[in-house]
């Protein structure tokens, strides 16, 4: 058992440092042992030191944020094809199907997910709407 600020905690050491995780200590009432060290958005492994470094981390997540949005309007793209497709509505789902393919397409341009992965999204519902026609 360790005393932390008056309080008693019951850490397995051993256990702490094979969980990747920080030193016991104490943010707010809440004990960090058991807290992996990157799941808190103000705990940062590394810290910049230097100016540009610090530019270099505001830019960088920025870009991070960014390109997590374009991966988010990737996805909604392919669900709403999907969606389409699982109604049966074929005209609909073409309509539907060259609007995600834009965005698919766009994506990809920006080199946020590859280009095969991005051929592959479009065989594969390009290939369902295909298969609605015979079914």
């Amino acid at each position: 058992m360790e005393s932390v600020e008056g309080e008693l905690y019951a850490v397995d050491r051993a256990a702490v440092s094979l969980m990747n995780t920080r030193p016991l200590s104490l943010r707010g009432n809440v004990p960090t042992a058991t807290i992996s060290r990157f799941a808190e958005p103000w705990f940062h492994p590394f810290m910049a030191n230097t100016v540009q470094a610090r530019k270099r981390a505001r830019q960088s997540e920025k870009q991070r944020q960014h390109n997590a949005a374009l991966r988010s309007e990737l996805r909604t793209a392919l669900k709403k094809t999907q969606k389409a497709i699982a109604t049966g509505d074929k005209a609909a789902a073409q309509q539907i199907y060259q609007s995600a393919t834009s965005v698919v397409d766009r994506i990809a341009d920006k080199k946020i997910i590859h280009k095969n992965k991005a051929a592959r999204h479009k065989s594969r519902l390009a290939a369902q709407i295909k298969a609605m026609a015979a079914a």
